[in-house]
C-alpha cells in the first residue's frame, strides 16, 4: 500500500496556525487603522480648537465658524488644511481684506507646527511608532503612491512596523 506524501493531522495543525496568525494580523490592523483614524480626528478636533482660540484672539469675526471649518477639513491629509483655509480666508475678506491676510500667515505658521510636530506625535502615541517613522512613512510612502500612499502610508507602514518587530524578536528569543 503506498504511503502518503503528507500526513492529515500534519496539514490541519499548520492551517490552523496559518489561520492564527491571518486572525492576530487583521486584529493588529484594524486595531492600528482605527488608532490611526482616532488620532486624526484628535488632531483635527485640536487644530480647531487653537485655530478658534487664534482667531478669537485676534479679534476677527466668525471665529467659531472658521474654527470649525479648519478642524473638519483638517482630517484630509495635506490638503485639507488649505481646503479650509480658504473659505474661511474668504469669509474675513468680506469683512475686512487684511483679517484675511493675517489669518492666512496664521494658518501657514500653524499647518506647520501641526504637520511637523502635533500630528506625528499624536499619531504615533496612536500607532505605537515613533515621531520619526510617522514623518518617513509619509514621505516614503506619499512619494511613491502619491495622494493614496500620503492618506493610508501611516498605518500601513505601523502594521508593516509591528510585525516584522514581532518576527524579529520571536528569532532573537
Amino acid at each position: 500500500m503506498p504511503t502518503a506524501c503528507w500526513s492529515w493531522p500534519a496539514t490541519v495543525k499548520k492551517a490552523e496556525r496559518v489561520f492564527k496568525n491571518l486572525l492576530e494580523l487583521a486584529r493588529r490592523t484594524n486595531s492600528i487603522f482605527g488608532g490611526y483614524v482616532m488620532g486624526k480626528i484628535i488632531d483635527a478636533v485640536l487644530v480647531g480648537v487653537i485655530t478658534y482660540f487664534g482667531v478669537l484672539f485676534m479679534g476677527m469675526p466668525y471665529a467659531a465658524l472658521i474654527g470649525t471649518i479648519v478642524g473638519v477639513t483638517n482630517i484630509i491629509p495635506f490638503f485639507g488644511p488649505f481646503l479650509g483655509a480658504m473659505p474661511s480666508a474668504l469669509l474675513l475678506m468680506i469683512d475686512k481684506p487684511v483679517n484675511a491676510l493675517y489669518f492666512c500667515i496664521f494658518i501657514l505658521i500653524l499647518q506647520q507646527v501641526d504637520g511637523n510636530i502635533i500630528e506625528n506625535r499624536i499619531l504615533g502615541e496612536k500607532l505605537g511608532i515613533s515621531d520619526f517613522w510617522v514623518l518617513v512613512a509619509i514621505l516614503v510612502f506619499g512619494g511613491i503612491f502619491g495622494f493614496a500612499g500620503m492618506l493610508l502610508g501611516v498605518p500601513v507602514f505601523a502594521v508593516l512596523y509591528t510585525v516584522i518587530g514581532d518576527r524579529v524578536n520571536k528569532r532573537l528569543a
